[in-house]
């Protein structure tokens, strides 16, 4: 969300141009509520004087004016952003901070009214019908968050990994210039690079990812008013969460009364609250930021040993743990440059342990 003077790109206007155009304009019959001049006014008085919705301006100006909206007299610009996997932990955190102040697509194979005014989904049967309606819509920026995880995979689990993983996302790519997408950010996960060994997939899920990336490739060549984003984040923890990981585990997934089966006492985890990679997304859609890899990590790795000693401290926390081993699982992180303008605000180890007591 940018307020008018600080914008960088204005539909198909640069800064310049658009305030240009605004401070410009003539009104014919002295129009009420309008620009009562024929001289040139500041672009902020433009801004705060002027009815953008009035007949008096013109039609080509009004045109661009989609993207604003009024926010305590003062007038803000709306991004239009598309995102995928939606229905998923990652994507539908990140849908829910951004359609507070921009307008969002959301891509599903489900039909869903929206109850939101900035949210509008793209629903579509197939592919072929996916393009279709990619085709008639403009948004300034993708999140492409659509994914299939398995750990192990079996046979059958083959055409969904492709499928989703691959040809989701291609489909997507190829229409980038299409709807004059100027930010593409694509989620990775560490493991396509394990234990920080460069393109060494730990399992066909990841291995898939990296597939796309040399995809990402081909597009980021042809696609140069793009900037592409690679987004490498480890493990992530917060509300909603119905994945069947650790964290959620020990929060809620198991009763008291039944034992919980930790792989080992030395076992540690990256893990990052998902408030925090939202706000990295808010950082590469709002701010100027490079385009390239970049890993969205926590500052260390967590030892969950640790953790459960901690958690056995309160009250609240009454699950039964048993240790399968104690060999040492603190897998090393390959090492890419970190996000610009982000740090982890709420993923302390204490952050961590009051999420699970439900502090």
């Amino acid at each position: 969300m940018l307020i008018a003077p600080e914008i960088n790109i204005f539909t198909h206007y640069s800064k310049i141009q658009f305030l240009s155009k605004l401070s410009i304009v003539k009104l014919k019959n002295g129009g009420e509520n309008g620009i009562r001049t024929h001289e040139r006014v500041s672009p902020l008085h433009a801004f705060q004087a002027c009815a953008l919705n009035h007949s008096a301006i013109s039609p080509e100006l009004f045109s661009t004016l989609h993207y604003i909206y009024k926010l305590n007299n003062v007038f803000i610009f709306m991004k239009k952003i598309l995102i995928t996997g939606t229905s998923g932990f990652l994507g539908s955190n990140i849908l829910r901070s951004l359609v507070r102040s921009n307008t969002v697509y959301a891509t599903t194979r489900k039909k869903i009214i929206s109850n939101h005014k900035n949210l509008k989904y793209i629903f579509f049967y197939n592919h072929s019908d996916l393009i279709k309606k990619l085709k008639k819509i403009r948004v300034d920026a993708v999140i492409h968050c659509a994914t299939h995880y398995i750990k192990t995979h079996r046979s059958n689990d083959i055409p969904k990994i492709t499928k989703s993983n691959i040809e989701f996302g291609n489909i997507i790519l190829e229409n980038l210039n299409k709807m004059r997408v100027k930010k593409f950010i694509n989620f990775c996960t560490v493991w396509q690079n394990y234990n920080s060994k460069k393109n060494q997939p730990y399992n066909l899920y990841a291995a898939s990812k990296n597939a796309f990336i040399e995809i990402v490739n081909y597009y980021k060549k042809i696609n140069r008013k793009t900037n592409f984003y690679n987004i490498y984040i480890a493990d992530t923890f917060g509300n909603n969460d119905r994945r069947k990981k650790l964290v959620n585990i020990l929060k809620n997934g198991e009763r008291n009364d039944k034992k919980i089966l930790i792989e080992s006492r030395n076992l540690a985890l990256n893990l990052l609250d998902v408030k925090d990679v939202t706000n990295a997304i808010l950082v590469i859609v709002k701010k100027k930021i490079k385009d390239g890899d970049y890993n969205l990590i926590n500052n260390k790795n967590f030892n969950i040993f640790k953790l459960i000693k901690r958690l056995n401290k309160n009250k609240k926390f009454k699950k039964k743990i048993i240790w399968a081993g104690s060999k040492k699982i603190n897998n090393k992180i390959f090492k890419i440059k970190k996000l610009p303008y982000w740090k982890p605000k709420y993923s302390t180890f204490e952050d961590l342990t009051n999420f699970i007591i439900g502090k």
